[in-house]
């Protein structure tokens, strides 16, 4: 193809270098294949933590787990105090021989017995009278017992039963002795305490501080002896009974003598 000149040659050469053309375009054409990846580019700073969400709803209880093991057993602790109590009985009754009257004397002391004893005639009483005979006692066999209790029973009534009533027909005083020896009169020598029973009382009970007996004891008091009186004398052929219980406390659990 004729250029006319050397300039449109150069001209031409130029627009060849560059890539442009004279003439007009043609039609895109289809897109090239894609090229492959090329490499991951770093990575960015990180951004700003968000917000915290909404608490979830709680979890279901998880299983109970195994029981461990028992644990070892603890010392034992130290022993308590003892505590031991004992009961002193004394009494009497009096059931008269039929067709028979029995005669007690006013302001006159008799004696209870331990456990008991029965009286059937004038003899069997004035033989329990104080100053006739020596006081019926019980021995003490322990170290230390306080007197704290006493509880007293009396009746009285028809011989036959049919007609016992509560209570004696008149006052009653009952004297309790702690003693270890007696003078010359059989009187205890020691300490001497008393309650008095109204008229027709039948059951009575009571706390009672009346001090103590035993072998440690200040003064060695190893009996304890009961008696009663009325304030006059009276004569009867009826059921007369009486019984009389002194509760001690001791201050070591068994019996204790030198």
């Amino acid at each position: 193809m004729p250029y006319g000149s050397y300039s449109n040659y150069i001209q031409r050469r130029a627009i060849k270098a560059t890539g442009a053309c004279c003439c007009p375009p043609g039609p895109t054409g289809p897109p090239g294949k894609s090229g492959g990846s090329g490499p991951t580019g770093a990575t960015g700073p990180t951004g700003a933590t968000g917000p915290t969400g909404a608490t979830g709803p709680t979890g279901a209880t998880g299983s109970t787990g195994q029981t461990g093991a028992t644990g070892d057993t603890g010392s034992t602790g130290a022993t308590g105090p003892t505590y031991r109590g004992e009961n002193f009985v004394f009494g009497r009754t009096t059931v008269p021989i039929p067709s028979t009257s029995l005669i007690y004397s006013g302001a006159e002391k008799y004696w209870l017995f331990p456990g008991t004893t029965l009286l059937t005639n004038q003899q069997d009483i004035d033989s329990t009278r104080w100053q006739i005979s020596v006081p019926p006692s019980m021995a003490v066999a322990y170290d230390v017992a306080k007197l704290t209790h006493f509880a007293a029973h009396l009746r009285s009534g028809d011989p036959g039963g049919a007609g016992v009533v509560g209570g004696w027909p008149l006052p009653v005083t009952i004297r309790v002795y702690l003693f270890c020896r007696i003078n010359e009169s059989l009187e205890p020598v020691g300490t001497e305490v008393s309650i008095d029973i109204p008229v027709d009382t039948s059951c009575i009970c009571k706390e009672v501080n009346w001090g103590e007996a035993g072998f440690n004891v200040p003064g060695g008091p190893l009996f304890i002896a009961v008696a009663y009186e009325t304030s006059r004398s009276f004569v009867t052929d009826k059921l007369f009974n009486m019984s009389f219980t002194l509760f001690s406390q001791e201050d070591n659990g068994e019996p204790s003598c030198p």
